[in-house]
């Protein structure tokens, strides 16, 4: 008997070991801790505009993307809607203290001039988008939106209210269970 009580406690203690080291090796590390928030909002030519914000555990904020839609207004009067999409693979633009940042992107397709303020729970700024284009004569052309204003609130962040995992031996199951607020409790259950 004092055999089998061993052998069934090394089967879940090796469960339990199991499952601990396959969540350490799918943790990331604490340096690589990054909040991801999403801002979405208008413009004031009542299109979409959506800013993704990414905070470092140490506390410095990053644009790591952004999307907007926009009319340009050509010269010769015609108008063309854009989606206009960007983003970073690392760190993106960086917010100052006060929240703030500015990018001017200019290149031979598009000119770009985003600028304002993203708090932690809203923020608004300004944005001109230009760009080259020809008329229906070939003449050259530019199209632009002119000097528009933005507004943007965060959206809420959606926290599934639990996830588990287990691991199954021949003598028990182990299983764990995450929830919304970050606890974890543990349920062992023997065959």
């Amino acid at each position: 008997m004092l055999t089998t009580r061993t052998h069934r406690s090394v089967g879940v203690l090796g469960a339990v070991i199991a499952v601990m080291m396959v969540l350490a090796a799918t943790a990331v590390p604490a340096s690589a801790a990054t909040k991801t928030r999403t801002y979405p909002g208008r413009t004031t030519q009542d299109k979409r505009i959506r800013f993704v914000v990414q905070t470092t555990d140490s506390g410095r904020r990053f644009i790591h993307s952004a999307r907007y839609f926009v009319t340009l207004t050509c010269e010769d009067a015609t108008t063309q809607e854009w989606g206009v999409g960007w983003s970073y693979s690392r760190r993106g633009v960086e917010l100052d203290e006060q929240d703030r940042f500015a990018l001017d992107d200019v290149n031979p397709d598009m000119a770009t001039h985003l600028a304002g303020r993203i708090g932690h729970r809203q923020g608004s700024g300004t944005l001109r988008v230009t760009i080259p284009a020809l008329t229906e004569t070939e003449d050259a052309q530019t199209c632009t939106t002119g000097d528009l204003t933005w507004t943007v609130e965060r959206a809420p962040v959606v926290v599934p209210a639990r996830t588990s995992t287990s691991s199954a031996g021949l003598d028990g199951r182990v299983t764990f269970r995450v929830a919304g607020d970050g606890s974890v409790s543990t349920r062992v259950t023997r065959y």
